[in-house]
């Protein structure tokens, strides 16, 4: 996996130097180490330009600078946490509208988070006097727009809340990105109201306005405030923070002539099939996860002829034409849930489905789209768990799992997807005798897939079974 990029932005007067201290405890880590690479970008600043007929750039020509500099990256990264000190934070902030007025909302994907340390989201007063006199001999664009009540940086911070922090999708006109304030205890220069702004996610540290930077050790809370929001990002309002989102495939053979009646459905009919498997579905999301919209949890199966018979954990809150599909074909299950957010420890959602010939000859195979519609996720873990114990001594071709990075429409491409345009063949790893596992880390967007083969089941003389079948009252109440 490609590993994760931290850029760091300095502030007013000030260098890449400033943050010497916090980045080498940051590459002294190991856990940190192994997932991040550091860089700091620079750009001019100061109190006084040399020679005097030259000028300073403004936080939006910056932050245009530091947009050229992210697309100018030759390696590719998992995705990018922008951390921004004092001014810093307002180029960041510039610098992620700068791509949102030039509708390029959609490269705004790659931006895991935004953290601001001490940015003076409404201005700073200190010295306020003193530095408006100085500038009245040496105007200084920079400090202009550190003063409060800047009509311009007050027009960022509102385009920032509306497109950003409230975004709903990516677009080319918005994009949501989680954005944290963190200040300083004693920070005279920046104090807790401005560096807050109309943030709600934030957070105290010790030290004033320099020496939030300059954490002592490992141990020392301003190192561990960046050190675990590097690892364990706040996630965004519009974006559910999946901590681990597990599925267990477990099909078994149905002697012939396997006829099962289907009387519960709107229209009752027959099936005939060699298999039924039981699929398992579950979501745990992050403590960290703001999101609380509607979250789906659905299965179904693209054989016509096929039939999925389905248990939520909790109540359903599908809506009744979902469900009212769902009992006239019985094709395709929804539940729908509402998460708590920030919830410690968060809820388990679980879905168990028994599929009727949904892994026929030819079709032995199982496949999910991390991207949903409609839905923005973030896997921190995906684990697949595949049993063909059932099938002891007829497995004819071991299962091997491929992940498309990219991800596609779900329609029939699905079925004759080439798999030689897999981005990740992960080998086969068996736990325990016929039960297959694999574990994905730190996930977004892409398909998973999973193939196997097994020899028919021997021809045996069965009866006509009632397969169970939800009824439209059992339908929408919670299992459990």
């Amino acid at each position: 996996m490609p590993k994760r990029l931290a850029v760091f932005v300095h502030g007013f007067n000030s260098s890449g130097a400033c943050w010497d201290s916090l980045i080498t405890l940051l590459q002294g880590d190991p856990d940190v180490a192994q997932e991040f690479d550091f860089q700091r970008f620079e750009y001019s600043t100061g109190v006084v330009r040399l020679p005097v007929l030259r000028r300073f750039p403004n936080v939006f020509e910056i932050g245009r600078g530091l947009a050229q500099y992210l697309d100018s990256l030759e390696q590719p990264y998992r995705d990018i946490t922008l951390v921004g000190h004092s001014q810093g934070g307002l180029v960041i902030q510039a610098s992620l509208l700068d791509r949102l007025d030039q509708d390029r909302g959609e490269s705004l994907e790659t931006i895991r988070q935004v953290l601001l340390l001490a940015t003076p989201n409404l201005g700073s007063t200190a010295l306020s006097g003193v530095r408006k006199a100085f500038s009245l001999v040496l105007p200084n664009s920079q400090e202009y727009m550190l003063r409060v009540l800047n009509n311009d940086i007050a027009r960022l911070m509102r385009e920032v809340q509306k497109r950003i922090v409230d975004a709903k999708e990516a677009t080319s006109r918005e994009c949501p990105v989680a954005v944290q304030a963190l200040w300083g205890e004693m920070d005279q220069i920046v104090p807790e109201a401005s560096a807050r702004g109309a943030f709600t996610s934030g957070f105290p540290i010790p030290g004033d306005h320099s020496s939030i930077l300059k954490p002592a050790d490992r141990q020392d809370r301003r190192y561990r405030a960046v050190r675990d929001a590097l690892l364990r990002p706040l996630g965004h309002r519009s974006v559910f923070d999946i901590d681990k989102y597990e599925v267990s495939i477990a099909p078994r053979p149905v002697p012939a002539p396997g006829v099962f009646q289907l009387s519960k459905l709107t229209k009752p009919r027959e099936i005939r099939t060699d298999n039924v498997a039981r699929v398992d579905q579950s979501v745990t999301m992050s403590e960290r996860n703001r999101c609380n919209a509607l979250f789906t949890l659905s299965y179904g199966t693209l054989n016509p002829n096929g039939y999925v018979d389905a248990t939520p954990s909790h109540a359903n809150q599908a809506s009744v034409q979902e469900l009212s599909d769902y009992q006239l074909s019985g094709l395709r299950y929804p539940f729908a849930f509402t998460p708590k957010p920030l919830q410690s420890p968060p809820d388990r959602y679980t879905l168990s489905v028994d599929v009727y010939d949904g892994r026929s000859a030819g079709n032995r195979n199982w496949h999910f789209h991390l991207k949903k519609k409609n839905e923005r996720r973030h896997y921190w873990r995906f684990r697949l768990t595949l049993d063909l114990s059932a099938y002891a001594g007829a497995v004819t071709s071991l299962p091997t799992l491929y992940f498309y990075r990219q991800d596609a429409p779900h329609d029939d491409l699905c079925k004759r997807r080439e798999r030689r345009l897999a981005d990740l063949q992960i080998p086969v790893s068996s736990s325990l005798p016929n039960v297959w596992t694999w574990e994905l880390m730190d996930l977004v967007e892409g398909i998973v897939d999973v193939s196997w083969d097994v020899a028919a089941p021997p021809p045996a003389v069965g009866a006509v079974a009632a397969a169970p079948a939800l009824s439209p009252t059992n339908a929408t109440a919670p299992a459990g």
